[in-house]
């Protein structure tokens, strides 16, 4: 049986060679229940000749599921969020018309890739806090005089979620699938959805971290609900 998203519930078992039993049994479980409740429908803005890879393909799906600690009803509470933003009209029509200068503002606030990878296969990315320190009041007063004001799902402000959306769509739409056809690493059936992130807080003192503690804490909820 195939998905409306074109994601086969039994794939996800035999694809990812590293789970366990109790594992398997959830995935197999977790996709039907996710098709039952219309969220492995194809999005909006994703053209029908376009792949669903960071949408809710299977990796997508074994992702959130152990986020979860493969509990099925958490980890389809858990996907459900992200699912309605990317729905959401506003984050449609920003997502296609996102400024280039906006987006790479935002790439370097959040964790860019620095193209290497890790022993394992996982991408490296980079969260600079000099950066983070230097520019951040200028991102929130770009954020402020943004044109889009809706709440969004994530009950943060639209400007600075749908700026980081756009950012994370790109790292897993475009650099994790990349990095999954790179077969020059250990288990290289499993595909890449994770990443090794490092922060450099060589140049950072102790009352900076202070001062954007709030960011840091915005920027974790969004890597969870991303």
């Amino acid at each position: 049986m195939s998905a409306p998203g074109g994601v086969d519930p039994k794939s996800t078992v035999s694809e990812f060679s590293d789970l366990s039993k109790i594992e398997a049994s959830a995935s197999y479980h977790f996709n039907p229940e996710c098709e039952a409740n219309g969220l492995l429908i194809r999005p909006k803005y994703i053209t029908s000749d376009d792949m669903c890879d960071g949408i809710n393909d299977d990796v997508t799906l074994l992702r959130f599921l152990r986020a979860r600690q493969f509990h099925v009803q958490k980890a389809l509470h858990f996907f459900w969020a992200p699912c309605q933003a990317r729905n959401d009209s506003s984050f449609v029509r920003f997502y296609e018309n996102v400024d280039v200068v906006d987006y790479e503002e935002t790439r370097k606030l959040f964790m860019a890739w620095t193209g290497c990878r890790d022993k394992r296969g996982l991408t490296i990315c980079l969260f600079d806090m000099k950066y983070l320190t230097s520019n951040l009041g200028s991102f929130k007063k770009s954020c402020d005089f943004s044109s889009i004001a809706q709440p969004t799902p994530t009950g943060l402000p639209s400007a600075v979620t749908f700026r980081a959306l756009a950012v994370f769509e790109g790292m897993v739409r475009s650099v994790w699938p990349l990095c999954s056809r790179i077969r020059k690493r250990p288990s290289p059936e499993v595909p890449i959805f994770q990443a090794t992130v490092i922060a450099d807080i060589s140049a950072v003192s102790l009352m900076q971290i202070w001062w954007i503690r709030s960011w840091l804490q915005l920027f974790s909820k969004l890597l969870a609900d991303a």
